[in-house]
């Protein structure tokens, strides 16, 4: 998928200021006060196995990612793995959460109760907008979907310590776990990951 680089920078700044916004009023973190307990690497991924998360492509090597509709970081992140699932022999597992904006939850609740899960993302991220965030029309979430969203959020600030996203989480050959929670990756420091992701 080819961009143009001053398009896709101009556009990037923008998510950042839209993110500092989010920060700035407060958005999603009233559960700050009440974090889990912190979970190893190891853990996480073993916990991980059985939260709930939209499995993108069929490869053998297992990437999970915490997201949220409305992250800009999130978006970036989406249209730079896109293209390099397949060729890789990834499945990235979207685990999703819905605390950044006033509508995440909604539009993750919209995802999580779509017929189809991955076509509801894939929509959610190809119609991004950084004024308004994802694409799709939030819908109020049902008890089970509220009770799986706020199960991702735990996970991942049982992880890192406090909500934050994107958060890539995945398994190396030699066994370690890697939480990866420094934002977006280049293509280059791609090109060396993947290669060390345990298949499974």
């Amino acid at each position: 998928m080819k961009h143009n680089r001053r398009h896709v920078f101009s556009n990037y700044a923008i998510g950042r200021l839209f993110f500092a916004v989010c920060l700035t009023f407060g958005f999603g973190m009233s559960h700050a006060a009440t974090m889990p307990p912190r979970l190893t690497p190891k853990a996480l991924y073993s916990e991980l196995a059985h939260a709930t998360w939209i499995a993108n492509g069929h490869g053998p090597k297992v990437v999970y990612e915490f997201f949220d509709p409305n992250c800009p970081y999130c978006n970036l992140m989406f249209h730079i793995f896109l293209p390099r699932i397949a060729p890789n022999h990834l499945t990235v597992r979207e685990v999703p959460v819905g605390y950044l904006t006033p509508t995440s939850m909604g539009k993750a609740a919209a995802i999580l109760e779509a017929k189809d899960r991955l076509k509801a993302y894939m929509y959610n991220e190809t119609h991004y907008s950084f004024i308004t965030g994802g694409g799709l029309v939030p819908k109020a979430p049902n008890s089970q979907t509220r009770n799986e969203l706020d199960h991702n959020l735990k996970l991942v600030e049982a992880a890192v310590g406090y909500p934050i996203v994107p958060v890539l989480v995945y398994q190396k050959t030699n066994g370690k776990v890697v939480v990866m929670n420094a934002g977006v990756p280049t293509a280059v420091e791609l090109t060396k990951i993947f290669p060390t992701i345990k298949g499974q």
